[in-house]
């Protein structure tokens, strides 16, 4: 008898359709800027505006400088402009790993 591949954690993909995308969708709060679309540099927009989406979403990765980086309510701490073009682009960016960086005392956001 040959054994199954994938165990539980398989079967419960199988049974559930459980994947990344949709736990970290449940799990994650929605993006929210910090100030209005208005705001952004256009300079910075044209710049970023010109590179692809992988590349716009690889540098948002966690663990490298210029990762996304929000509050834990999903206020973008870093990251705004670059989400703003790949939200234009249709991606969902809700669902991009981030780094939460949480308010230290005595800190008050704007």
């Amino acid at each position: 008898m040959e054994p199954q591949r994938g165990g539980i954690c398989q079967a419960l993909r199988e049974t559930f359709d459980i994947t990344l995308a949709h736990y970290i969708e449940f799990m994650l709060p929605p993006l929210k800027s910090l100030h209005p679309d208005s705001s952004l540099s256009n300079a910075k927009l044209q710049k970023y505006g010109k590179s692809s989406t992988q590349r716009l979403i690889d540098s948002l990765n966690p663990g490298q400088e210029g990762s996304l980086k929000t509050r834990p309510d999903g206020t973008m701490v870093d990251g705004h402009h670059r989400v703003k073009i790949l939200r234009d682009r249709g991606v969902d960016v809700d669902a991009l790993p981030r780094e939460i960086i949480k308010k230290e005392l005595g800190e008050e956001l704007p």
